[in-house]
């Protein structure tokens, strides 16, 4: 795990000055905005944290699970502002319950006043030149705050149990967030369905993933029992059925490249791809 320095040199786990520059933000951005109308901006800085810690696609995935079964009509029209509603307020309510959290129990001191009588910590200081972008931003935007004088924030110290807490409210913030991106994603994959129907495909990076995914019993690491009759079609056909590649959009207009895509892996790792018997 990286380290940052504070200005005292002391290490500190990269992911927690994360936390405390994001616990100072969200709850600074709620005292100046009305959370019913501004919620973007919390959402995207959760979901930029969802990506640092790659957990962007498992909660992309869950929530593209909740328009499972849903047709384009449904997802588009006066019933898309109806959904976008129904966003926000889970938006809303998830900024609320981690300022909340703030507020109760992860500090005994004035957030508002930023009176931090921890560390400080330096993101432009050469001992921390490595530190991730996403940190920088977040350090730029809160130093360009009045309450803050010279290259310093001050970052709150905070247990690792509630800190661990309030990292769970942001990947909600950011759950809320993604349902946004969901909601138009499945749209546009719903007017490509043949019945006009959303079908939930799970995100992956490649045809490898896919295939892991779909035929592989991760405990034994052996082709999955029910799928020990199908031939390589039958595989792929399954493969092709539950998975979307990342990497390749336009799988999802040139199926028959995407099969035949499938077919050669499986060839190509044919051992790995026929059933054993694990008794």
């Amino acid at each position: 795990m990286k380290n940052l320095f504070t200005t005292n040199n002391a290490a500190v786990a990269e992911k927690d000055v994360y936390l405390g520059l994001l616990v100072i933000e969200i709850f600074s951005y709620s005292i100046g905005h009305n959370l019913s109308q501004k919620y973007v901006y919390p959402a995207s800085i959760s979901i930029d944290y969802a990506r640092y810690q790659n957990k962007y696609w498992k909660h992309f995935n869950t929530c593209l699970k909740r328009f499972n079964g849903h047709s384009k009509e449904r997802l588009e029209g006066e019933n898309r502002e109806l959904w976008l509603e129904l966003i926000y307020e889970e938006i809303q309510d998830a900024i609320e319950g981690a300022v909340s959290l703030i507020k109760e129990k992860l500090v005994g001191i004035d957030i508002e006043k930023s009176n931090f009588e921890n560390y400080s910590i330096n993101l432009l200081s050469k001992s921390n030149e490595l530190s991730h972008p996403n940190l920088l931003v977040l350090f730029k935007r809160i130093l360009s705050n009045s309450k803050h004088d010279g290259n310093h924030v001050y970052i709150p110290e905070i247990g690792e149990t509630r800190l661990n807490d309030f990292e769970h409210r942001v990947y909600a913030i950011a759950k809320a967030g993604l349902m946004i991106e969901a909601l138009e994603f499945t749209k546009k994959r719903a007017a490509l369905n043949d019945k006009a129907t959303y079908m939930f495909k799970k995100q992956v990076q490649n045809i490898e993933e896919a295939c892991e995914n779909s035929l592989i019993n991760s405990k034994g690491n052996i082709l999955k029992a029910k799928h020990k009759d199908k031939g390589i079609a039958g595989l792929a056909k399954v493969v092709v059925n539950n998975n979307e590649i990342i990497g390749n959009r336009l799988y999802l207009i040139d199926k028959s490249g995407y099969q035949k895509a499938v077919e050669k892996h499986i060839k190509d790792n044919s051992e790995k791809y026929s059933f054993q018997d694990s008794n």
